[in-house]
């Protein structure tokens, strides 16, 4: 009986393990594809995915940070219980418009790379919590950004915003916030009670004037500015 007890501990003990492991080699992961819950392939120097990647039916978390992708993988499509995307540091000119299918994303990060602009299908990540598009040439939102009702965390520091844009001002859960570096932005007018949740909003590097934040400072008295 001992033995039996034993022996389903170390089976629960091993389907655990699996399923909070991250992996770093697809072969490793091919092995158990429907156990694979993280994958993390930072620095690989790769440029596409298999086909066989759609296998990974109950993909949670991928890291595709520091590679060579010009063009979005779209077998990643498949992957329909994604909740994190890190595409950080590649060669993307764009967010492909298909992302949007992934309708269970809540962190998603395009820092790093050649974007211009937004498209309005990121605004169909209802569930999306954490969005960061840092490090980009960026100079616009699309004007549904504010319906992204639970984004609590944005970064879209050094690109080329000049204003804070309206659809950052209605955004309902946003807490943190960071501006820094858009080099011209400059903040002119902002309504007492703004951005109610906001707690911390980082504008160094900007061009943001004393007097800029001393309005701020009276509209957003809850929220700790960095400059």
């Amino acid at each position: 009986m001992r033995t039996v007890l034993f022996l389903l501990m170390l089976f629960f003990v091993d389907e655990l393990s699996a399923q909070h492991k991250v992996f770093n080699n697809l072969n490793e992961a091919f092995k158990q594809p429907e156990k694979v819950k993280s994958i993390n392939l930072t620095r690989k120097q790769i440029s596409s995915l298999p086909d066989s990647f759609s296998r990974f039916v109950n993909l949670e978390e991928l890291v595709l940070s520091d590679n060579n992708f010009t063009v979005f993988p779209v077998v990643v499509l498949q992957c329909k219980k994604l909740k994190k995307l890190d595409a950080a540091a590649n060669k993307f000119a764009e967010i492909p418009t298909s992302l949007s299918t992934l309708e269970n994303l809540e962190e998603l990060s395009f820092a790093y790379n050649d974007l211009k602009a937004l498209p309005k299908e990121i605004c169909l990540f209802k569930n999306l919590i954490n969005f960061n598009a840092s490090n980009n040439t960026i100079a616009a939102l699309p004007e549904c950004f504010s319906s992204l009702a639970k984004l609590s965390i944005l970064d879209l520091s050094y690109n080329n915003l000049v204003v804070l844009p309206d659809e950052v001002i209605k955004l309902p859960a946003l807490q943190t916030l960071d501006l820094g570096f858009n080099r011209k932005l400059q903040i002119q007018k902002l309504e007492q009670d703004a951005m109610p949740s906001l707690r911390m909003f980082q504008l160094k590097g900007t061009s943001v004037n004393d007097a800029q934040m001393k309005m701020m400072n009276y509209a957003i008295p809850d929220c700790l500015l960095v400059f």
